[in-house]
């Protein structure tokens, strides 16, 4: 063979080993079986959400390989357990799991994005392990309390009003209704209870609900309690509040017989009350 021939012979051969070597890169990946999963950060929770997934090596050599994974979140905390192993010709592979805390009561609105990435090193040469990603969905959770300052309102002029805090403590927006538990009883009393419409509170967020109370010439004077109740339209389970407010009459209503104000002129008041309260901008959301 002639010495140019012999040369481009050897670097033919020189370049068919040189992409072998190229072709056989060690390579270590990291994947997860879900990209997708749920979480519950209600306060009776922890919040862990977990993803499973495996490690694979593509080997150029024989030598072993020294893995150490993490596990980032963009909401909260998170470990991969095994997070430090080796893999080795024989056993290329290693299943992981990553575990990641959401704090509770974490909003519903947002998506914490979580991702698997690492290290690896052979032969003192370190470089990245091939990342994977996945969302986490925060399941909404519903939570209503109610307070209010005055518990117990004297009557003035046969009515009077309470101002009770509805707090939505829930993760999400939601919807209420309100029901007074004992309105037929009043009303078989002669106390009677202004039409109460839904409404809605941002998630963190609280109202003011008015309560308007009307007591007819016919009532007798002592104290009525109102038990009133709260429940959230957007769960599927019965979530609730109770409050009990009492009314006081402290003397006699006033009698139609002496010319004194009497149930029609209570009944127009109430009514007037009723309005303003159903219309009373910033207090209370009309059900569209």
């Amino acid at each position: 063979m002639k010495p140019l021939h012999l040369l481009v012979a050897l670097s033919l051969c020189a370049l068919v080993l040189n992409f072998n070597v190229d072709a056989q890169q060690t390579m270590v990946l990291t994947s997860l079986d879900n990209n997708i999963q749920n979480v519950d950060v209600s306060p009776d929770s922890n919040g862990q959400v977990q993803f499973t997934g495996t490690c694979d090596a593509v080997f150029s050599s024989t030598d072993p390989i020294q893995v150490e994974l993490f596990v980032n979140s963009t909401i909260g905390d998170g470990m991969v357990t095994p997070y430090n192993f080796n893999l080795t010709t024989a056993e290329q592979s290693m299943n992981f799991t990553a575990t990641v805390t959401i704090p509770t009561g974490t909003s519903s609105s947002l998506t914490p994005l979580i991702t698997v990435f690492g290290f690896w090193t052979q032969n003192g040469n370190t470089r990245n392990v091939s990342e994977s990603s996945a969302q986490v969905v925060v399941l909404e959770y519903y939570q209503v309390h109610l307070t209010c300052l005055e518990q117990e309102k004297v009557a003035d002029g046969g009515g009077g009003q309470f101002m009770v805090t509805v707090a939505n403590n829930g993760n999400c927006d939601d919807e209420y209704s309100a029901a007074v538990e004992n309105k037929q009883d009043l009303e078989d009393q002669d106390i009677f209870i202004s039409p109460i419409p839904d409404f809605e509170i941002a998630e963190g967020e609280d109202e003011t609900l008015l309560i308007n109370v009307l007591a007819t010439d016919n009532a007798d004077k002592g104290e009525y309690v109102l038990e009133l109740e709260i429940t959230s339209k957007g769960s599927n389970q019965a979530i609730t509040d109770e409050i009990e407010l009492t009314f006081v009459l402290d003397e006699e209503s006033p009698d139609k017989d002496n010319g004194t104000p009497g149930f029609e002129l209570n009944m127009l008041i109430f009514a007037l009350m009723s309005l303003m309260f159903i219309n009373k901008a910033g207090i209370l959301t009309r059900k569209q």
